[in-house]
This record gives C-alpha cells, structure tokens and sequence, in this order.
C-alpha cells in the first residue's frame, strides 16, 4: 500500500474557527451599539410610519407633516436613533456570515502568507478597524438628501489593497467583498439613512457596488507593485472606478442634475488620494509591527546599492 505524504496545513481548522469567531464577535460590538442622532424631519415630508404616543396618534404614515406635528414627533423623541431587537438580531447575523466566510477561505484555500497568528491578528484588524471607521463616518454622511457623496470620500478600498499588499491577492478579494457588504449595511442601519431608502432604493446597492468595485481595480494594481509610483497608480484607479459607478447608478435617476457630476468627482478623488496615502503608509507601519515585507521592501534589499548589502561585502 502506497501512502501518501499530505502537505501540513498552514492554518489548521482549529485556528479557523478561533479567527472567525474572534471576528464575528468584534463585528458584532461595532455594529450593535448605537449611535446618536436622529431621522431628519421637517415641516412638509410625508409621514414614513404612524408616529404616536400610547393611544394618541400624532400623525399617519403616509400624511403630510405640519410644523406642530413635526414639533410633537421630536418632543416625544419618536426620531431618536434606537436599535430593537429584530436590528440587534440583523447585525449579529451579519457579523457571523461575514466573519465566518472569511474564515471558511481561510481554512479552504490555505494562504500561503497567512503563516502564523500575528498575520491573522493583522487581518482581522483591517477589517474590524475600517468597519468601525465607516460606521462612524456614515453615520455623520448619511442620509445624502442633497446628493452631495461625502460618504465616498472614506478610502474603504485601503483595507483590502493592505491585505493584497501584505499578504495574498486572493484573500484581498475576499477581503473587499467582506468590507462593501458590512460597511455598507454599516451605513443604511441606522433609521435616519435606512429611511432614505424608500425614497431612493438604489443607494444600498450603489454603495456596495462602489466599494467593492473600486477596492478590486484597487487590488489588481498593487498586487505586484514593485515601485512605489504603482500606489499612485492604484490610487488613480480607486478613483475612477469609484467615479464610473456612482455615474452609471446617477443615470437611473428620474431628477438627476448637472451639479451632482461636480460632487462624484471630488468624492472620487479623494477617495483616490486617501487610499494613496493609506496605503504607503501603512503597508510599512503593518509590515514593521507584524513581520511582513512587500515585495518592495524585498526588491530594494536586492539591488547592490542597499546598504546591508555593501556591509556584507566588506
């Protein structure tokens, strides 16, 4: 009988299950706790829902507000942000998908590059880190009732062109499809934007397609940097990408104006310039704490020039 020698596992199942639940439940602490603010209201807008206090109804859903409605509806504090227990339930369930699909990858395909536990502390960081950046930054962003796209200007795509600069390409992928999808339920959880959407439905699905979009052309561009001028390349990448899909998602509005195109392409810039930024630097601040070298780094070690390499020749 011939047996068979089978290559030792980089991360062993065990290892798997730790960093998925390890993620899940740091998802789930940025994704529960509520931020303040409330649902923006104003003399004039239809009613969403049927506001009332016990047995006295306020307004019906659907009726349009009067001044002394809107003023009863804030004394009453019907517009305070709160989560319930279904909102709880949704971003608990949220948190465990995500977190344990990227651990399901990580178990599956065996990243060579994920090689020991501080890699895996890194990565969860990123993702974890840049969910609770984006949580905090929609939540002062959205709704965008005057169209204006601040909330594209957060680098989204930085986290996972870090993973595909520090670690794998593959894994990257899945790194960015992990972050559009949370970021993005990130930023239509709370009421005050989850309320924009029945006006406008399609800005849930254009934020996600935005930000995984622009983070793969992101993560094709520096997955084999080998000069540092290739951020800059990536960066101009995230931008346009960043700025085609906004457009393509504005040409489906029935009330869309001129100015709007203005706002895309400074949000898409600096979306573009941020990720430069973001990346060069914290490819080298990651690399340094947790032991990983870019290919960069490694190429600049070979040239003759190096210094290392003139002191072992003398």
């Amino acid at each position: 009988m011939i047996s068979r020698n089978r290559p030792a596992l980089t991360i062993s199942p065990s290892q798997a299950a730790m960093f998925a639940i390890g993620l899940a439940t740091a998802l789930a602490v940025v994704l529960i706790p509520v931020l303040p603010g409330e649902t923006p209201l104003n003399p004039g807008d239809v009613a969403y829902q049927t506001f009332s206090t016990g047995s006295n109804v306020i307004a019906q859903e659907g009726t349009v507000l009067s001044e002394a409605q809107v003023s009863q509806i804030k004394a009453a504090g019907l517009l305070d942000n709160e989560l319930g227990l279904a909102d709880l339930l949704s971003a608990t369930l949220v948190a465990v998908i995500s977190a344990f699909m990227l651990g399901t990858y990580l178990y599956l395909f065996q990243p060579r590059e994920v090689a020991d536990a501080r890699r895996l502390v890194m990565l969860g960081l990123l993702v974890v880190l840049w969910v609770a950046a984006a949580r905090v930054f929609f939540s002062l962003t959205l709704p965008d009732s005057d169209r204006l796209y601040l909330g594209y200007m957060l680098p989204v795509a930085a986290a996972p062109m870090l993973v595909a600069t520090l670690l794998d390409g593959g894994l990257a992928v899945i790194v960015a499809a992990t972050t559009a999808l949370v970021a993005s339920f990130a930023a239509f959880q709370l009421p005050d934007a989850r309320n924009a959407i029945a006006t406008g439905p399609l800005e849930s699905l254009q934020m996600a397609s935005a930000l995984f979009l622009s983070s793969v052309a992101g993560i094709f561009a520096v997955r084999n940097a080998e000069r540092v001028n290739t951020y800059a390349t990536a960066g101009v990448a995230v931008g346009v990408v960043t700025f085609v899909t906004l457009f393509a998602f504005w040409l489906l509005l029935p009330d869309r104006d001129g100015v709007d195109v203005a706002w895309m392409l400074v949000a898409s810039g600096v979306t573009g310039l941020g990720t430069v930024v973001i990346i060069m630097g914290g490819s080298y601040i990651l690399g340094a704490t947790f032991g990983v070298a870019t290919r960069i780094q490694l190429l600049e070690l070979a040239q003759l020039t190096h210094p290392l390499l003139r002191d072992l020749q003398e």
